[in-house]
C-alpha cells in the first residue's frame, strides 16, 4: 500500500512537473508573438495611406459591376478618404475639377469609367470636406460637377438636358464668386 501511495504521489510530482515547464514556454512565445505583431501594426499603420487612384482603376475595370454601382463604391471610397486628405491634394482635386468645366471637357466622355470615376472622386471629396452651412462657393460648384458627373454616368441624364445646364448656371455663379 505504501509502495502505491509512493508512486502515486511521484507520478503526481513528475506529471505536475513536466505540466508547468511545458506551459511556461508556451507563454512566452505567445507573449513575444503578440509584442511582435503590436510592434508590427505600430510601424505599418501611419503608412496605410490609400491609393485612390488605383482603387478608382480597378473599379473601372470591374466588368460584374453597373454604371451605378461602380459610382457608389467610388463615392463610398470619396467619403473616408475626405477625413484624410491633405491641403494640397485638396487644392489640386480644386484646381482640377474647375478646369475641366472651363475646357467643357467634364462630359465630352462619359463612356470612359476611369475618368468619369475619377471626376466623381475629386468632387466629392471637395464637397464632403467643406462644411455645407459655410455656403462656400467651391463647396457648391464641387456638388453641381458631381451631379452632372454622375447622372451622366450612369445614364440618368444626358449631357443637354435641363437639369445639367441647369447646375451649369450654379457652377457658373459659383466660378463668378471664387474669382
Amino acid at each position: 500500500m505504501k509502495k502505491i501511495l509512493f508512486l502515486s504521489l511521484m507520478l503526481g510530482v513528475v506529471i505536475s512537473g513536466c505540466t508547468v515547464e511545458k506551459s511556461k514556454p508556451a507563454t512566452e512565445d505567445t507573449s513575444k508573438e503578440s509584442n511582435k505583431q503590436i510592434a508590427e501594426s505600430k510601424t505599418t499603420a501611419p503608412e496605410s495611406k490609400v491609393d485612390w487612384a488605383a482603387q478608382i482603376k480597378e473599379v473601372s475595370g470591374a466588368t460584374d459591376l453597373t454604371e451605378t454601382e461602380k459610382a457608389d463604391k467610388i463615392e463610398g471610397l470619396a467619403r473616408k478618404y475626405t477625413k484624410t486628405v491633405s491641403e494640397t491634394e485638396l487644392n489640386e482635386f480644386q484646381t482640377y475639377v474647375v478646369n475641366e468645366y472651363k475646357s467643357k471637357a467634364y462630359l465630352t466622355d462619359i463612356k470612359n469609367d476611369e475618368y468619369m470615376l475619377t471626376n466623381i472622386f475629386k468632387a466629392v471629396v471637395i464637397e464632403k470636406h467643406y462644411d455645407d452651412s459655410e455656403q462656400l462657393p467651391i463647396d457648391k460648384f464641387a456638388f453641381d460637377f458631381y451631379q452632372n458627373s454622375k447622372y451622366t454616368y450612369r445614364g440618368a441624364d444626358t449631357v443637354d438636358s435641363d437639369s445639367v445646364k441647369s447646375n451649369e448656371k450654379q457652377m457658373n455663379k459659383a466660378l463668378e464668386q471664387i474669382k
